[in-house]
């Protein structure tokens, strides 16, 4: 969650006098809501008045990958019975996400693996029949020819992909991972796209050689090693991957923050995402693997804003801006608050990413 302070005159590209259509219009509403939800979450609120900006959706815990850097190749990983999110639910959930419109992003991805799901086209084709553009990750491996095809013709849709320009520190983290089977496999996405020649879906790689690679200057070269390999198609952003220990499910030894520990930063996951596992459980962080802190569950007609504000969230929300993340079982392994991550921001860089990357670019 990224904030806008009031007072700031923002310019918004595109709009000249004033004048502008639904889609922009929607672009400063989702402005005000950003707003309304960093106040709530400068000023440490236990309460929300401003419903979930960003919502997380599970279609599937099932994984074909045991990753060195996730808890599904975790031996000692208690997770949850395996199973796939079912249509109905899925509708049942944007019918109420619907209603909150403006929304950030709808995610569909949790802690499995989304091509698993052998309908994951109809959830993007009922999302953008809904009016939304969804995201979701993949470990790449099941992009087949036939895959591609009826991915492109389901809708729109934004598609990150972790891989490496090394085929060895790609096969030795991404266990159960064939390097030339993925490269292959994007290639075959990419390809597609050209042709189609729009502007989805959109792509970004992510190099995940930042987790064998400690200088600087080797996690360059190895970025620019791997937009050499992509050379002349249409990747919409090429980023690392910043490895976190999962609420603590990772051996430290892979994610690590070389044993520093920074001022402690309030987390934003609890004032800007609501997290759905596959089942419907409601839970505050897509890194609670195990799905330890259930707070509450999807069922047909249920208010999604009073879950929101339901007395076990508050409880979090509470220990968190008191600054005793060890009161929660599912936070006080956490390094996220502790480092450079996505939570780690300060408030300024916040703002500068909201404005400049999520809704200026929308």
């Amino acid at each position: 969650m990224y904030p806008l302070p009031f007072g700031e005159r923002i310019k918004v590209r595109g709009i000249v006098n004033n004048e502008f259509d639904t889609k922009k219009n929607m672009n400063l509403k989702l402005l005000s809501r950003y707003r309304r939800a960093f106040f709530s979450y400068w000023f440490g609120k236990i309460d929300l008045k401003h419903p979930p900006l960003f919502y997380s959706i599970e279609v599937t815990n099932i994984c074909n990958y045991s990753c060195r850097y996730c808890p599904q190749g975790n031996p000692d990983n208690h997770s949850p019975k395996k199973g796939t999110m079912d249509l109905d639910l899925f509708d049942d959930i944007l019918k109420n996400v619907s209603k909150l419109k403006p929304v950030a992003q709808i995610y569909l991805t949790g802690s499995g693996e989304p091509l698993m799901h052998p309908e994951l086209e109809k959830f993007i084709t009922r999302s953008n029949r809904y009016g939304f553009i969804p995201s979701f990750s993949s470990n790449g491996s099941l992009l087949t020819q036939e895959r591609v095809d009826s991915l492109i013709r389901s809708g729109k849709f934004t598609l990150t992909v972790d891989f490496s320009p090394d085929k060895k520190i790609y096969e030795t983290y991404r266990s159960g991972g064939n390097w030339e089977t993925v490269y292959k496999n994007l290639k075959s996405l990419l390809d597609a796209k050209k042709e189609l020649g729009g502007d989805y879906p959109k792509i970004e790689i992510r190099d995940m050689s930042t987790i064998a690679l400690s200088s600087l200057k080797e996690r360059e070269k190895s970025l620019s090693d791997l937009k050499n390999l992509f050379d002349n198609l249409p990747v919409n952003k090429f980023s690392q991957l910043k490895v976190h220990r999962w609420t603590g499910n990772i051996d430290q030894r892979i994610a690590s923050n070389d044993g520093k520990r920074n001022k402690y930063k309030l987390c934003t996951h609890p004032w800007s995402i609501f997290v759905i596992t596959w089942s419907g459980d409601i839970i505050p962080c897509c890194r609670d693997f195990g799905s330890e802190y259930v707070f509450g569950k999807i069922n047909g007609a249920d208010d999604i804003v009073k879950i929101w504000n339901n007395e076990k969230i508050r409880s979090l929300r509470k220990w968190l801006v008191e600054k005793k993340p060890q009161e929660i079982n599912i936070c006080k392994n956490c390094d996220r608050p502790w480092t450079g991550g996505s939570v780690g921001r300060s408030k300024p860089q916040m703002i500068k990413r909201i404005l400049w990357e999520k809704v200026v670019s929308n």
